[in-house]
């Protein structure tokens, strides 16, 4: 164990790790999404630029600000949430959405949709998200921070830091900063990061942290910081030995974002020691699913591992029968975004593997599929898993006018690539009066190298209802359509999409998961007299009636100000130099440094003062989704 981890757990805390050097490579934003790649030890982590995790500064005291470029240097952004608006830190799983996640049992165990499957013999066991811990450091708190630090935890941070830092300059006329005076540092904090991670949730996944400052301690607020990388680990409690550290299983940076729910009767009121790092987490240890037989028997669990392996590729080695009990699932990275589907597929596979019984089952689930009292979204898994032998009945049901017939048997026909399924799926995305549109939309994102899906998605940019463009936009990003054009943004990697419509404007940005502005129609602009002050002063934008361009001036947490910079009345550009990396090039300003909440604060307050000639839409739960369509009658509960 090393000493960090025995410090930890005197004091009952996890590790703390920072980031790693240049030489070592890491993060560039603690975002991490699929993209350019970067070795992580011996884990691979996916980010969208091509830069090292933040050197360990080499002096946090306040900066003299000397020159354009000094001034930009040293900006650390601080991030306003925005007022008015509902943000969701806490949310249904999305992939409860995908078809057939909700695995149904019917009441009778002789049905079709049970008999043979492999949920007949076994079920899954600890399908409970994983908690997971660790202790990091926030920099860029300006005199908010805290050098106070529980002297176990300092004691083995600083041990930690030595040994994975170098912390000599080779840049002449900086000052060396030691570990010792980075944790002292009133501009830093020693916080408590939490993190859930899903069952079976394969390397690469990844999730929102929480981080919290440590209680006792003199933070005033974590507003604006950015965590350097921490390992997060799972903990056992003992009645003796207190937690017990475990392995390490997930990493987590990031720039942080307060949770404006929290603390306070007011829903606007917000815990300035309290936010999370969206998606700043990251899976580095694959979990397993574990399925449990009801009987136990080591020929029925080497049966279930074989039909699992040879359903998949033998290769994958995907299930592992470790007992007449127990069978071991690990999921190939390549269904990281696919996880509660393929799980819920696992399970509804049919033990025997021939022609002649798939056929046969084939023909009595289409049957099935049209009676209102059967478990569809099951159904569609079932025919899923027999492949190429249940195409021939689900092209007769590709027509039938009821919704639930043709949605259904076109979800499983999408996931075995038929393109007649596609076709159908986007007649469903057509019509306003079927119930499972939005699902359909989703489907057809997740349809990988069938062109008419894209098709189908592209048309939707231009329906009259903006829920239906928004999904359409959110499935084309999914598949990665070109028709997107897609911009990293600075250095907190937000993503700037422009998105092509010929309906009126609009802005739409995320709030869960990926960080994403996207522009839907024609560019907007903004209209002059225009005057914004962040909530936290950190940015003001003004002029005046008839002026060209925006004033605009940024503020540091240490309270330096920027010189005033010209910038443009066109939104995408604007935004672009609000959130582009604070640096100066031929004398040339090309971005203020702010990061996501700060940029998309700003937007929304001049669409909502009508000072840009665009609506601003926040990311809403669409209740379409998270419920689907009403279900029939004495459907029975879902066991998973």
């Amino acid at each position: 164990m090393d000493s960090l981890t025995a410090g930890c757990r005197q004091a009952g805390l996890a590790g703390v790790m920072l980031p790693p050097s240049p030489a070592e490579g890491g993060w560039a934003t603690g975002r991490l999404t699929r993209g350019m790649s970067r070795s992580y030890s011996d884990t691979t982590v996916h980010h969208l630029t091509n830069q090292h995790a933040p050197a360990i500064p080499a002096c946090t005291a306040k900066p003299a600000w000397r020159s354009a470029i000094a001034i930009f240097a040293a900006i650390v952004a601080t991030t306003p949430l925005i007022g008015g608006c509902t943000f969701i830190w806490e949310t249904e799983s999305k992939a409860k959405l995908d078809l057939g996640v909700d695995a149904r049992t019917p009441s009778d165990n002789h049905a079709a949709v049970f008999r043979d499957t492999i949920a007949s013999y076994a079920y899954y066991v600890g399908t409970r998200p994983l908690r997971v811990r660790g202790y990091g450091l926030l920099v860029g708190l300006g005199t908010k921070g805290s050098r106070d630090c529980p002297k176990a935890i300092r004691r083995a941070l600083l041990d930690y830091i030595h040994k994975r830092h170098d912390f000599v300059s080779n840049v002449v006329g900086t000052t060396n900063v030691t570990p010792e005076q980075l944790v002292d540092s009133i501009d830093t904090a020693v916080v408590a990061v939490y993190g859930e991670i899903p069952s079976g949730a394969v390397r690469g996944v990844e999730f929102d942290v929480r981080v919290a400052a440590l209680p006792g301690t003199g933070t005033k607020s974590i507003r604006g910081g950015r965590l350097y990388t921490v390992e997060l680990r799972r903990f056992l409690d003992t009645p003796t030995r207190g937690s017990i550290a475990g392995h390490v299983v997930a990493v987590a940076a990031g720039s942080v974002f307060l949770n404006p729910f929290s603390g306070g009767d007011s829903a606007t009121r917000t815990n300035e020691l309290d936010g999370i790092v969206i998606n700043g987490g990251m899976v580095t240890r694959s979990r397993k699913a574990m399925l449990a037989l009801v009987s136990p028997s080591h020929a029925r669990a080497k049966m279930i591992q074989d039909r699992i392996n040879s359903y998949f590729g033998r290769d994958d080695h995907v299930a592992n029968a470790t007992s007449p009990r127990t069978i071991e699932i690990t999921l190939p990275e390549r269904f990281r975004d696919d996880v509660d589907h393929t799980l819920a597929l696992i399970r509804n596979l049919y033990l025997p593997d021939n022609a002649r019984f798939a056929t046969a089952r084939a023909s009595e689930l289409a049957r099935d599929l049209i009676k209102l009292d059967r478990p569809h979204a099951q159904i569609a898994l079932c025919l899923e898993g027999l492949r190429g032998h249940a195409l021939p009945f689900l092209d007769d049901l590709y027509d039938r006018e009821e919704h639930h017939v043709s949605f259904y048997a076109a979800a499983a026909g999408v996931r075995l690539g038929s393109h007649l399924a596609v076709d159908v799926m986007g007649m469903h995305t057509n019509d306003p009066l079927c119930p499972f549109r939005y699902q359909a939309i989703r489907a057809l994102g997740r349809s990988d190298g069938i062109a008419a899906a894209a098709t189908a998605l592209r048309r939707l940019l231009d329906d009259k209802d903006m829920r239906i463009r928004i999904a359409a936009y959110e499935a084309l990003v999914t598949r990665g359509d070109r028709v997107i054009e897609s911009t990293p943004v600075g250095g907190d990697a937000f993503i700037l999409d422009l998105v092509p419509s010929t309906r009126p404007s609009f802005i739409y940005a995320k709030r869960t998961g990926a960080k994403r502005i996207a522009v839907f129609g024609k560019r907007p602009s903004c209209m002059p007299p225009v005057l914004y002050t962040a909530p936290n002063g950190a940015l003001t934008l003004s002029a005046l009636a008839g002026d060209k361009t925006l004033t605009a001036m940024r503020i540091t947490p240490w309270g330096d100000a920027s010189p005033p910079v010209a910038a443009p009345l066109d939104v995408v550009a604007l935004i672009e130099l609000l959130g582009g990396r604070a640096e100066v090039r031929k004398g040339k300003i090309l971005g203020l440094g702010l990061d996501y909440a700060a940029v998309v604060g700003a937007i929304q307050h001049l669409c909502d003062d009508q000072s840009v000639t665009a609506a601003f839409v926040f990311e809403q739960p669409n209740m379409a989704e998270l419920f689907g369509p009403p279900k029939p009658a004495e459907r029975p509960e879902s066991e998973l």
